[in-house]
């Protein structure tokens, strides 16, 4: 008896984990999917860029709106193990 008690309670502990981990690993494609929508924004947005004929300065603008997006995201994928980490420590 006491036997089966153990086996269904390592189950259910079992079944959570796996709801836990199902759940990481939804919110994770959520975001790598966002990046990706953005990585294709940014390559359209520099192909747009580079046939743009208007003044220089305001190619000088866009070009520095892209670097700024690309730093955001290489910070953001920079603290991606560190936010991992956490929520799989919790």
């Amino acid at each position: 008896m006491d036997v089966k008690r153990r086996v269904y309670v390592c189950v259910n502990k079992f079944q959570e984990l796996l709801k836990d981990e199902e759940a990481a690993v939804a919110s994770h494609q959520t975001l790598q999917d966002a990046y990706n929508k953005c990585c294709v924004w940014i390559r359209t947005f520099s192909d747009k860029l580079a046939s743009c004929s208007e003044g220089q300065s305001e190619k000088e603008k866009l070009q520095a709106n892209i670097d700024r997006i690309k730093v955001i995201f290489s910070f953001i994928f920079s603290i991606m193990p560190v936010l991992e980490k956490f929520y799989v420590s919790l």
